[in-house]
């Protein structure tokens, strides 16, 4: 939903990075921007998610940030060194992704990640001598002081949704006992998308 911060006449021209694209956040902006036809550059950890995003998500290109320290260089070949006109972050790898972005882009945090217990310090400097656009969303304080858009998101989303866009479902767990298996390939990194534990069907609560 916070893939609303691209245009809504967004073609492929608009080139968007999405880092934590394996993850639940990631994986549907990663859906929602290419469906609202940005190309789609998609950042996960390591080799074997990248295989696994390559699976089940539409998009222009997926790169393992793992060992490479070279991604921004990478982008910058794919877009034939323009470089990216949003950059949708969640994990904190903003000051690499500066030098990926195009003059006059927009750089939107979903979320951040301590590494090693130290937050990510992003240089003002470059944010004006490339006149960046720098948004920070939250989820529920933004839900909170403006229900009204908050709903309007939702609306799209959904409307999305109906049109044929699908959420990115990792594996199947069915019942209680499925629950630390979950968590476990959470914690292992197994996962791609969301998960989702399938409790019971309709007919066994009915009869609770």
């Amino acid at each position: 939903m916070q893939c609303t911060y691209l245009d809504d006449n967004s073609d492929d021209r608009c080139a968007s990075k999405v880092s934590g694209a394996s993850g639940g956040l990631g994986s549907v902006c990663c859906a929602v921007a290419k469906k609202l036809g940005a190309k789609v550059i998609a950042l996960v950890g390591t080799q074997s998610k990248a295989e696994q995003l390559r699976r089940y998500i539409d998009v222009d290109l997926v790169i393992a940030t793992e060992g490479n320290d070279n991604w921004p260089q990478q982008i910058l070949d794919f877009t034939n060194g323009r470089g990216l006109d949003v950059v949708l972050d969640n994990t904190g790898v903003v000051n690499k992704a500066l030098k990926a972005i195009a003059d006059f882009g927009r750089v939107v945090l979903l979320g951040f990640v301590a590494r090693e217990g130290v937050m990510e310090e992003v240089a003002m400097h470059k944010l004006l001598l490339k006149s960046l656009q720098v948004t920070g969303y939250d989820y529920w304080k933004n839900g909170k002081r403006d229900p009204q858009e908050l709903q309007r998101i939702w609306d799209g989303y959904v409307d999305m949704i109906r049109c044929g866009l699908r959420p990115v479902l990792s594996g199947r767990y069915e019942g209680l006992e499925d629950i630390s298996k979950a968590m476990r390939d959470l914690k292992d990194r197994k996962v791609v998308g969301k998960i989702v534990v399938k409790i019971a069907d309709e007919k066994e609560t009915a009869k609770l």
